[in-house]
């Protein structure tokens, strides 16, 4: 069994250029929901501590300190960010609402808006990040994996991925079945898996197949 483990995705709540006032409003709401809320006074201050599978839900404005909310929306559309955003504005118009769901955006709402409909949205947000963190870390944790095998286990892996037969990869490779065997036993001890259908999702997680068969 690999040392490699994945780690409990725990989601956060951020906001960013809340005042004092509009933090705590903010983080007396949440904290009725189980959340914490981490207020950053700048978007580089946030983006700073990003991190690929980090999870959670971001309350922006159109207009932050630093960069505004479609600028962000670009940023973290480029970093592959699984971060969602709610955009708040206090001047929304149908245009910009939908330019910020194009750009990426969970939700678009528009002052005054009430705390039930924030609450709604930020639970919608949640649950949609902390699945996209899941995917991240599972490819990740499968790619973790891969680079365990040796080259020939690797050649082995994608054969047998590729449906190829014992008997044929043992032609390929110029080996004796009972090596091939004994490879298939190895890697699939080392990836986790039982059988050519755990090789199969483990390659689909990886991109090395664009469609689990």
């Amino acid at each position: 069994m690999s040392p490699i483990t994945l780690r409990k995705i725990s989601a956060q709540i951020f906001t960013i250029g809340a005042d004092e006032a509009a933090a705590e409003a903010f983080a007396s709401l949440f904290r009725t929901m189980g959340w914490h809320l981490n207020n950053y006074s700048s978007v580089d201050g946030f983006l700073d501590q990003l991190a690929p599978d980090m999870a959670g839900c971001l309350i922006a404005d159109l207009i932050m300190p630093g960069m505004g909310g479609m600028d962000l929306l670009g940023s973290l559309k480029k970093r592959k960010s699984c971060i969602n955003v709610i955009i708040i504005s206090d001047h929304g118009t149908i245009e910009l609402a939908v330019q910020a769901m194009k750009m990426g955006a969970s939700d678009f709402l528009t002052n005054p808006y009430t705390d039930q409909k924030l609450i709604n949205g930020v639970q919608v947000a949640m649950r949609k990040s902390v699945e996209c963190a899941s995917e991240y870390r599972s490819r990740s944790h499968s790619e973790q994996l891969l680079d365990t095998l040796t080259v020939r286990e690797r050649q082995v892996f994608e054969l047998v991925i590729s449906e190829c037969s014992n008997r044929t990869i043992s032609e390929k490779l110029a080996i004796s079945e009972k090596t091939v065997e004994a490879h298939r036993g190895s890697l699939m001890r080392k990836l986790g898996v039982s059988g050519p259908i755990g090789l199969v999702k483990s390659a689909y997680r990886c991109g090395l197949l664009e469609h689990f068969r």
